[in-house]
């Protein structure tokens, strides 16, 4: 017949429980869990991107200048408009703001599938990219602050600090899952495909927010 754990195994069982609970406390808020879930949807699907438009750079130009000039295309935005986005945060609906980055992104994923896969009558080129990465840049430069300051709208003071860092926990394991996971795709399917992927994964983000 077995037994039951002993006392003091229960009482150690109890408090993992009780500590996995307080590390992952402000996961009890469903409007965080909506807001988390839409956040890692983008992170991933930007992390996907940035290597699916890297790889395709390559492709059509054979140049590592290339691949620089394109990041650069996608940092620049974030110097010159980073205190806007603080402004729109100040200002503005933190939803709304957010929303409109994620639909933005969701169109131009879209965009670049229908251009890789030649439904516009338009051979996919490198300046497509560029633009993509210089637009996707600035809008989500515009989004970051309102992004990072909802949090605090959502949890409270009291669990402000847990939700940042489940938040952050989150977009290190995308860093690592999002570019997996494109390469992967690229290996099986079309970039038009993976782009088509990524614009489903921004709307999918799109409607989480919206129920916040």
């Amino acid at each position: 017949m077995s037994r039951g754990p002993s006392a003091p195994e229960a009482e150690a069982q109890a408090g993992e429980a009780r500590g996995l609970r307080r590390a992952f406390t402000a996961m009890a808020d469903a409007h965080f869990r909506l807001l988390y879930a839409g956040n890692m949807l983008q992170f991933g699907s930007q992390q996907m991107q940035l290597l699916v438009r890297g790889y395709l750079v390559f492709q059509l130009t054979n140049s590592y200048a290339w691949l620089g000039t394109m990041s650069l295309a996608n940092a620049i935005p974030g110097v010159l408009l980073s205190p806007v986005g603080g402004l729109l945060a100040d200002r503005a609906p933190k939803k709304t703001v957010i929303q409109m980055a994620q639909a933005f992104n969701a169109i131009n994923a879209a965009v670049l599938a229908l251009l890789a896969s030649g439904v516009l009558g338009i051979e996919l080129a490198v300046w497509h990219l560029f633009v993509s990465s210089f637009l996707q840049g600035g809008v989500n430069s515009l989004m970051m602050p309102s992004r990072q300051s909802i949090i605090s709208d959502l949890v409270g003071p009291s669990r402000l600090m847990n939700a940042i860092a489940v938040q952050s926990s989150g977009q290190t394991l995308m860093q690592l899952i999002g570019p997996a996971l494109g390469g992967f795709l690229i290996q099986f399917l079309e970039p038009a495909a993976v782009f088509w992927c990524m614009a489903g994964m921004y709307a999918l983000a799109v409607t989480f927010t919206m129920r916040l």
